[in-house]
């Protein structure tokens, strides 16, 4: 980029200032450092589930401008509509962990894309309300575990016994991890 100075002379009155003015122009640039700030093309999205005590991580989204593109973030915290966003203070990475304050809110990120020529904004789509943690409260394993679950135990032990009995249906029995003895569970 080849540099231009010139020498500006001003009077005002008795008073002669002089400045040295220096342009940096290149063939074509005019309007072409408009055209290179980021421009989003395709807003970021989070992945994950909205729910108190899980992970939340936000794409940077898709960007045209100028490289390289550096981006920042910013967590906000909606209403249950997913209007009225305020940022969450802190909470500037691409993940964010889901307190359980956030219950009954949406979340949402906004992304800022920066390069030599500015720098934009574009927030994602708010998040489905978020939601308490499911507790498993009744005892039992998950279904699809205990068989597997047994069946790796078994086969550390070096034994291997006939598991038709072990399977969970509601009002059956579950297996003690302990003991392999049957213990009452019931399914909610």
């Amino acid at each position: 980029m080849p540099l231009t100075s010139r020498l500006v002379v001003l009077t005002l009155g008795a008073t002669t200032i002089l400045a040295l003015a220096t342009a940096a122009w290149a063939a074509g640039r005019g309007d072409a450092a408009a055209q290179a700030a980021p421009v989003n093309t395709a807003v970021p999205t989070i992945s994950g589930q909205p729910v108190a005590g899980e992970f939340l991580n936000v794409s940077t989204g898709t960007w045209t401008g100028a490289e390289p593109l550096t981006y920042t973030y910013q967590w906000q915290r909606c209403n249950a509509s997913g209007a009225s966003c305020a940022d969450i203070v802190g909470s500037t990475t691409p993940r964010y962990t889901v307190p359980s304050l956030d219950i009954g809110l949406t979340l949402r990120a906004v992304v800022t894309a920066t390069n030599v020529d500015g720098s934009k904004a574009a927030a994602s789509a708010p998040t489905d309300t978020v939601q308490e943690p499911q507790l498993n409260v009744t005892g039992c394993p998950p279904v699809q575990e205990a068989g597997a679950a047994q069946a790796r135990r078994d086969q550390a032990a070096g034994t291997a016994r006939d598991r038709s009995a072990d399977r969970l249906t509601d009002g059956h029995t579950a297996l003690d991890p302990d003991d392999h003895a049957p213990l009452p569970c019931r399914r909610l």
